[in-house]
Order: structure tokens, then sequence, then C-alpha cells
């Protein structure tokens, strides 16, 4: 489907109302005194779905390292990584417009990036 641009996007146009449905309906029956939820989406800026979020915390690996986990992860070809990742928004767009990032390099520790951010987001 990623090599049929009419495809995707009959696809995308069903997909996503879904999940965003299925997500407010979640959404609305957390606790009261939540901090915050998290939303994951590979293409939140894409699907317009980052309209709906007071903040946006996007995840950067280098794309051959994102590649090798995709690959190792759902044993796809590489053409097929590829062309998913061709009809993404470059990961250095998403960051630019995000407001938080955690670089998932393999380098730094993911944890202590997640409780900065938790940190951010809960001080009064």
């Amino acid at each position: 489907m990623f090599s049929n641009d009419a495809l995707l996007q009959s696809l995308n146009a069903i997909i996503h109302p879904a999940v965003k449905r299925a997500f407010l309906d979640w959404q609305a029956n957390l606790p009261s005194n939540t901090a915050y939820c998290i939303r994951e989406a590979a293409i939140l800026f894409e699907s317009g779905s980052h309209l709906d979020c007071d903040k946006v915390i996007c995840v950067v690996a280098e794309d051959e390292l994102r590649i090798k986990r995709v690959l190792d992860r759902d044993h796809a070809n590489r053409a097929e990584v590829e062309a998913r990742m061709a009809k993404q928004m470059p990961q250095s767009e998403k960051a630019t417009k995000s407001d938080f990032i955690i670089d998932n390099d393999g380098q730094q520790s993911v944890i202590q990036q997640v409780l900065k951010i938790h940190a951010d987001l809960t001080k009064a």
C-alpha cells in the first residue's frame, strides 16, 4: 500500500478517524486526577493529531538505526521500510515542531530523558 498513494490515502481516511475516536473514548474514561496521558503515533503531524495535543514528544534516532530496528521487529524487507519512511515527514522536521525530544540512539539513557520530561510536565 505504501507504493500506491491512492490506496494509502483511502486507508488513512478510514484508519485515522477511527483511531482518533478510540483514543478520545479512552481518554474520556481516565480518572480526573490523571496528570497527563500520552498518545503514540508515527504520523502525528501528518494526520493532524498533533492539534489535539498540549505538548509533543518526538523520539529520534539515526535513519539507519531506525531501519534496523524495524527490520528486526517486523521482519519486513528494507525496501518496504524505506517506502514507509518516505511517506512520513522527515524526523528532523518533526523534531523542530515538537516540545520535547527523546534521543533513542542507544547511547543515552531513555529513562533519564523520560523522567526529565515527566518532571517538566508535572511541575507546578
